[in-house]
């Protein structure tokens, strides 16, 4: 193996020293691309004929120069990887690294990571998490990143229920703790909801109260009944005291429906439509629209924001009109409403 990655430095080291001379004897840069390629297949392919008895050199080079190709084999050598990996993490510390692997091989790493979750070490909490959390195609609140949907979303967090709550019970560090209620908040159990109002209310950390009002948004949907309306109650009456401005538009944005299941009480939206925040405000705003849409005098309203409201008030009152329009048993707008939506854009 030193001998196959020795021939891999040696054909980058000539090729740099090429870069680095006469141009016009330099090599076109295609040519050279193609020859490592070829170099780090040939590699590859050499390593994986060794299978497992490989992974132990392949582990050494995680860091350095080799590091992205001895990541690619390990992850095609698949679940023999998991455990050395898992120790060259504790030992090294190497997180980032290890979490790449562990992510590539994907399904074969969710019951060792689940026991990591125990760890003494934090640092091999924090990579259990990072790896579980993004293999099951979940996100922390605070991660505004537009990513794609798990392309095979088979880890269930419920399998682990048991470990998680164990976990979240005696875990001090807030930002792993935070990691800890993502888990958490997909495991659909019925006492979900409940816990997460708790920690809404008595999490002394930012950053933890963040993650549990977006797991609580997020874990919205499957609720049903008296369950689905104390939620949406709860949420609601934050909106009195939230002060991160990002959360109450968090907190509205589910009500911004016509088929809501949970009509908010108009004088709560009032309230937030006059909160200092624009997000805050323009949110509370569609709110309203949709669920009382039907009313008179809201159309009203509607109108008349269409004719002296800003760019952001009147997308909002027109996209609030397509919503309504599209519903089922929709109700009967003011013509000069839908005039002004359709067919009037100035």
């Amino acid at each position: 193996m030193d001998r196959l990655f020795e021939q891999r430095h040696a054909l980058l080291k000539e090729h740099r020293r090429l870069e680095l001379g006469d141009p016009k004897q330099c090599p076109d840069w295609k040519v050279m691309h193609d020859e490592y390629i070829a170099m780090d297949n040939k590699i590859k392919d050499t390593l994986l004929k060794r299978g497992p008895s490989a992974i132990p050199g392949l582990v050494k080079r995680m860091k350095g120069p080799d590091a992205s190709l001895s990541e690619n084999i390990l992850i095609a050598l698949g679940p023999e990887s998991v455990a050395p990996v898992i120790e060259y993490a504790r030992k090294e510390g190497d997180i980032t690294n290890a979490g790449i692997v562990l992510i590539g091989i994907g399904k074969p790493c969710v019951e060792p990571l689940y026991k990591e979750l125990a760890s003494e070490q934090p640092h091999m909490r924090d990579l259990a998490l990072n790896v579980l959390i993004e293999l099951a195609g979940l996100r922390l609140a605070s991660d505004k990143s537009n990513r794609l949907p798990p392309i095979d979303p088979y880890l269930h967090q419920t399998a682990h229920y048991d470990e998680i709550v164990k976990a979240l019970d005696i875990e001090q560090d807030p930002s792993l703790k935070a990691k800890l209620v993502v888990l958490f908040g997909a495991t659909s159990k019925p006492d979900v909801p409940k816990r997460l109002m708790e920690m809404i209310e008595n999490e002394p950390s930012p950053e933890v109260h963040y993650q549990a009002t977006g797991s609580l948004i997020a874990a919205l949907r499957p609720l049903y009944g008296d369950q689905y309306t104390e939620t949406c109650e709860f949420l609601l009456k934050r909106l009195e005291t939230e002060k991160d401005e990002s959360l109450r538009v968090a907190i509205l944005d589910p009500f911004v429906s016509v088929s809501s299941r949970f009509k908010p009480p108009m004088e709560v939206l009032r309230k937030s439509a006059a909160d200092p925040a624009s997000k805050v405000r323009i949110t509370a705003l569609k709110a309203i629209f949709c669920n009382y849409g039907d009313d008179k005098a809201v159309q009203k309203e509607m109108i008349s924001l269409l004719k002296e409201g800003d760019s952001d008030t009147k997308g909002a009152v027109r996209l609030c009109v397509y919503y309504l329009n599209d519903r089922d048993n929709h109700p009967q707008l003011d013509p000069e409403l839908n005039y002004l939506v359709y067919h009037n854009r100035k």
